[in-house]
């Protein structure tokens, strides 16, 4: 088949995607490095999608390699307002990646260590619903092929969750506590759209902020998927 192969990088995400279209347009296979590895999206019939639809199951050490044990409890660490940690090299002869971000900055740098200063994001202000609209914002709103809140299910659901709620933090904290009931851990699906998550309310966390995004995006408040490392339990991961 005669594919365009394209290959996506910015500023906001430190690896690098690839795809491969078909000269309609249609998308016949995606990779995307992941803290799981590469992850591999291939264009499929019907009968081998189903085939493919009861899942499987991670090795233990795919999460196990994800979490970084600290030794010690941070006392209310939600209430914390920074946050600073020493990375250490495993292998300094490859250096040391570009780390952007809004909200933390590096201190000191070496071969061998890397300081990075964290801080938490600042107070949330009122909005009232709909979010205003703005150029920067679009982005946030619109469906995509993981987020997919044009669904009429989701957004069913997302509406009768929110309510008559204007006020944009209330209803979003609303859509978390639904999702956080209503999801059951599931270490064997690490990346599913959220139409496939909706269906059936599992996944890992990845699969948790999926469904979330989507069902705050499709009652018009903006959002949008982060991977990176949270703390929980005396480790981060």
């Amino acid at each position: 088949v005669r594919a365009l192969k394209v290959e996506e990088t910015n500023d906001a995400q430190p690896v690098k995607r690839t795809y491969w279209l078909a000269e309609d347009g249609e998308l016949l296979k995606a990779e995307e490095p992941g803290p799981f590895g590469l992850t591999e999206i291939v264009r499929v019939d019907r009968a081998r999608a189903l085939a493919a639809s009861a899942g499987g199951e991670l090795p233990a050490e795919a999460y196990e390699q994800t979490l970084l044990k600290t030794g010690l409890r941070l006392p209310r660490p939600r209430e914390i307002e920074y946050l600073k940690v020493r990375l250490s090299h495993r292998r300094p002869e490859l250096g040391w990646p570009e780390i952007p971000g809004a909200r933390h900055r590096v201190v000191a740098r070496t071969e061998t260590t890397l300081d990075l200063e964290v801080r938490r994001a600042a107070s949330v202000r009122s909005v009232t619903l709909p979010f205003p609209e703005t150029p920067g914002g679009r982005a946030f709103l619109e469906p995509n092929a993981y987020l997919q809140s044009e669904d009429p299910d989701l957004r069913s659901q997302a509406a009768a969750i929110v309510g008559g709620e204007k006020d944009a933090w209330r209803a979003a904290l609303k859509l978390r506590r639904w999702t956080a009931d209503q999801m059951t851990f599931d270490l064997g699906i690490a990346f599913a759209p959220s139409v496939e998550i909706f269906k059936n309310r599992r996944g890992t966390c990845v699969g948790y902020a999926t469904i979330l995004a989507t069902l705050a995006r499709s009652v018009g408040i903006p959002s949008r998927f982060v991977m990176g490392y949270a703390y929980t339990l005396g480790m981060f991961g």
